[in-house]
């Protein structure tokens, strides 16, 4: 407020009761969020050994003897810094990283962080033959299951989707996407077929994994790409993405 960055979690940006402030929800967004110039989300991409199962199997993985050791030591981590700066951040989970990872996801969710989902195993949600609703029900049931409440937010594995996506995830009960980069401040996604959802965008100077790897973007007219249409929410708006596995 009054100019300094205001944290919050997705979900709690995503949701406020205001409708002519172009965001439906029904959670209240606390008066210092909905009040403040500058506001700013901290999300997580929990990427484990889910990530090395692309390309080998179970008894191949290279990890396999510390998997359990270094992902939950980075999270742990992770979560006593937020805890020091008294800040709450968001996890993107895909939904067999959850499965492998029950205790973790639970814990980060006992820690007062936001659980959201990230796919099931890194999926192309814009291929049309993919079996959308089944995966998006099943991670969205997974998650729910480990932590007892409704995940509010998803982020697109590969960072595409197809228009249908944004109806399935607003049936499922989500708020928001956070999956694309396109622009500098959250917007409705209503014409998009993500009725009463946000786009709370990314930004990609802001993540991690830009540094530490090689990034090749190809760009594809048949990937779908919202109206980008609504209010500003703040007059300004950083996400903070961070990669952890």
């Amino acid at each position: 407020r009054d100019g300094a960055l205001v944290p919050c979690q997705p979900g709690q940006l995503a949701a406020t009761a205001q409708p002519a402030q172009a965001i439906r929800g029904s959670v209240g967004m606390t008066r210092d969020v909905a009040e403040a110039r500058n506001t700013f989300v901290f999300t997580v991409n929990l990427h484990g050994s889910s990530v090395e199962l692309l390309s080998t199997t179970e008894e191949n993985l290279v990890g396999r003897y510390s998997y359990g050791g270094y992902v939950a030591n980075g999270v742990g981590r992770l979560l006593h810094l937020l805890s020091l700066r008294n800040m709450k951040a968001t996890f993107f989970v895909p939904g067999l990283e959850a499965e492998r990872s029950k205790a973790l996801v639970r814990e980060i969710h006992d820690e007062g962080h936001e659980i959201a989902a990230n796919g099931y195993h890194f999926e192309d949600h814009s291929v049309e033959n993919l079996d959308e609703e089944t995966l998006l029900r099943k991670t969205h049931d997974i998650l729910g299951e480990i932590t007892g409440v409704t995940a509010l937010g998803w982020r697109a594995p590969k960072g595409t989707l197809k228009k249908a996506t944004l109806r399935h995830l607003q049936q499922l009960g989500y708020l928001y996407d956070s999956s694309f980069q396109d622009d500098d401040f959250p917007y409705l996604l209503d014409d998009d077929g993500g009725a009463g959802m946000i786009e709370l965008p990314q930004h990609q100077m802001l993540i991690d994994q830009t540094f530490s790897a090689a990034i090749c973007i190809t760009w594809s007219s048949s990937f779908f790409c919202p109206s980008r249409s609504g209010v500003r929410l703040a007059a300004s708006y950083r996400d903070i993405a961070l990669y952890i596995g």
